[in-house]
C-alpha cells in the first residue's frame, strides 16, 4: 500500500490574516458599520461620564478655592472676637492640610503644651468613633444619640461619662452589630474616660489662651474695626497677631487687605443705597423702582463702563468717594461670585458628585455603575450576535478554506482580527463622542471655568481607559462565535445555506 504522507500545512503570517479580515469586513460593511457603532455607543457613554465627572470635580474644587477668599475674611475677623468652638479644634487636630497645621501650632502656644503627641492620639480616636457612629444605620444612630448633633462627637462622647450611661450606650451598640467598632471594647472604655476628659480640659485651655490673646489685640488696636485695620497698612498690626499667637504669612495679610478693601466698599455702597436721593435718582437712571434700588439689583445692572459713570454719578450726592471704575469692579466681582457659588454648590447628576479629591477615574456611586455594567452587557450581547450572524453567513467560506488546508487557528485569527479592528474603530469614535459631549455639557454649566480646570493628564488616562474596555469587550465578545467557527466541520459547513 502506498504511504500517504502529511505534509505540514501552510500557515499565513498575522499580516495575512488581518489583510483577509479587513476584505471580509469590506464586503459586508453594513454588518460591520452596526457592530462598531454597538462598541462606540458603549465606549462613549463610559467615555462621557469619565470626562465629565473629571471636569466637574476639578471645576467645583477650583471654585471652592476661589470662594475660599470670600470665606477668609469673616473666618479671620471671628477669631479675633471669640475662640474657636471645640468641634472645630477637633477637625483642626484630625486634618492634615496646611491651614489646620497652622492652627495646631497657635493651640500649643495657647494651652502651653509641651507636645500634643497624647492630645492628637486621644484625637484620632475619637475621630475614628465619629467615622464609625456615622456609618451606623439612622434608626440605631438616633437612639445611640438621642437629641444630639451628629456632628458633636465630643459632646456625646462626654455625655457618656458616667459609668452607668456608658453601659447603656455599649448594651446598645453590641446589639446592633452592623458595623464592625473600631478597636476593643477596654480600648473605648478608656478613651471616654481617660482620654475624654484629658482632651476636652486641653480643649477648655486652648479656648483660654485664645481669649487672652483676643484681648491682647484689642487692648493694642484700641477697639478699632478689623476690616478698616487691615484694609490700612498691616505691619503694625501683624506684629500685634504675632505676639498674640495668631499664625499669620505675609501672602495671607495681602490677600486680607484686599478683601477688607473690597468689603469697605461695599459697605460705603450699601450706605449710599439707603439714601432716597440717591435711589431714585439710580431708579431713573436704570430703569428700575425706587423701593428695588440695592446692592442685588444694582450691580447687576452695572454691566459696562457707561453705566458705572451713571452709576457714580447718582452715587455723588452721598459723598462716599466711590468712583466709576471701582462700582464696575464690585459689578464684575458679583458676577464672578455668584458663577462660583453656582458651581461649587451645584448638584450635579454625573459624576462630578461622586469623585472625591482623586478616589480614580472609575470612582462612581453604585447607581452609575449599574447603569455603565447594563451598557456594557448589551453591547456584548450586540456584539456576539454581529460576530455570530457574521460566522454563520461565511459557513461555505470557512469550510472551502478548511478544504484548501486552513487550520483551525487560521480560522480563529481571521474572526478574531476582524473583532479587534472593530473594536479599536469603534472604541475611538466612541472615545471622541463621549469625549465631546462631556465637554459640551461642562462648557454649558459651568461656562468658562470648565476649560480652565480641565485635568488633561486625568483625560487621558481616563480615555486611554475606555478604549482599553472597548477593546476588551469586543475581543471578550467575540470568543464564542469566533470558537464555534474554528471547530466547525467542512462537511457539515458545505451542507448549511
Amino acid at each position: 500500500m502506498k504511504d500517504i504522507v502529511a505534509r505540514e500545512q501552510v500557515r499565513l503570517s498575522a499580516w495575512k490574516c488581518l489583510r483577509l479580515s479587513l476584505t471580509g469586513m469590506s464586503f459586508r460593511l453594513g454588518r460591520s458599520i452596526i457592530t462598531v457603532s454597538i462598541l462606540a455607543l458603549a465606549v462613549a457613554f463610559l467615555s462621557y461620564m469619565i470626562t465629565y465627572g473629571l471636569i466637574s470635580h476639578d471645576t467645583r474644587l477650583a471654585a471652592g478655592r476661589e470662594l475660599e477668599d470670600e470665606r477668609l475674611l469673616g473666618e479671620f475677623s471671628t477669631r479675633l472676637t471669640s475662640p474657636d468652638s471645640a468641634d472645630t479644634i477637633l477637625a483642626n487636630l484630625n486634618s492634615t492640610d496646611e491651614k489646620a497645621a497652622a492652627r495646631r501650632a497657635e493651640y500649643e502656644r495657647w494651652s502651653q503644651t509641651a507636645s500634643l503627641e497624647e492630645i492628637l492620639r486621644i484625637a484620632r480616636q475619637l475621630d475614628a468613633f465619629g467615622l464609625y457612629i456615622r456609618q451606623l444605620p439612622v434608626t440605631k444612630r438616633a437612639v445611640l444619640t438621642g437629641d444630639m448633633e451628629e456632628d458633636s462627637i465630643l459632646a456625646l462622647a462626654r455625655s457618656l461619662g458616667s459609668a452607668a450611661r456608658l453601659d447603656s450606650f455599649l448594651k446598645h451598640l453590641n446589639a446592633s452589630g452592623e458595623v464592625p467598632m473600631p478597636g476593643s471594647e477596654e480600648e473605648f472604655r478608656r478613651l471616654i474616660q481617660s482620654g475624654v476628659p484629658l482632651l476636652a480640659g486641653w480643649i477648655e485651655a486652648v479656648q483660654k489662651g485664645q481669649l487672652v490673646a483676643i484681648a491682647r489685640v484689642q487692648s493694642a488696636t484700641a477697639g478699632q474695626d478689623i476690616k478698616t485695620l487691615l484694609a490700612g497698612s498691616t505691619a503694625g498690626f501683624t506684629s500685634t497677631l504675632e505676639d498674640a499667637g495668631f499664625h499669620s504669612t505675609p501672602e495671607m495679610h495681602t490677600r486680607l487687605r484686599r478683601l477688607a478693601q473690597h468689603a469697605l466698599e461695599e459697605e460705603k455702597l450699601r450706605h449710599a443705597l439707603t439714601q432716597q436721593e440717591v435711589r431714585y435718582a439710580l431708579a431713573r437712571k436704570s430703569g428700575l423702582k425706587a423701593p428695588q434700588i440695592d446692592m442685588a439689583a444694582v450691580l447687576p445692572w452695572i454691566t459696562s463702563a457707561r453705566r458705572a459713570d451713571d452709576a457714580a454719578a447718582c452715587l455723588s450726592p452721598a459723598g462716599i468717594g466711590l468712583s466709576a471704575a471701582q462700582l464696575l469692579a464690585m459689578a464684575d466681582r458679583k458676577r464672578r461670585t455668584d458663577a462660583l457659588r453656582n458651581v461649587a454648590g451645584a448638584s450635579f447628576s454625573g459624576a462630578g458628585d461622586r469623585l472625591s479629591p482623586r478616589e480614580g477615574i472609575f470612582a462612581f456611586d453604585a447607581g452609575t455603575r449599574w447603569l455603565i455594567g447594563v451598557s456594557f452587557i448589551v453591547c456584548a450581547v450586540g456584539v456576539a450576535n454581529a460576530m455570530l450572524m457574521s460566522v454563520t453567513e461565511r459557513f461555505t467560506e470557512i469550510a472551502t478554506m478548511k478544504c484548501l488546508g486552513a487550520l483551525n487557528s487560521f480560522v480563529m485569527q481571521i474572526f478574531f482580527f476582524e473583532a479587534l479592528v472593530q473594536g479599536m474603530v469603534g472604541g475611538l469614535a466612541g472615545l471622541i463622542l463621549g469625549t465631546f459631549l462631556a465637554v459640551v455639557r461642562s462648557a454649558a454649566e459651568f461656562g468658562t471655568l470648565a476649560f480652565h480646570n480641565i485635568p488633561y493628564a486625568d483625560l487621558f488616562s481616563g480615555g486611554l481607559a475606555a478604549w482599553l474596555v472597548g477593546l476588551a469587550l469586543a475581543a471578550g465578545a467575540a470568543i464564542s462565535p469566533v470558537w464555534m467557527a474554528a471547530r466547525l466541520a467542512p462537511m457539515e459547513a458545505m451542507r448549511m445555506e
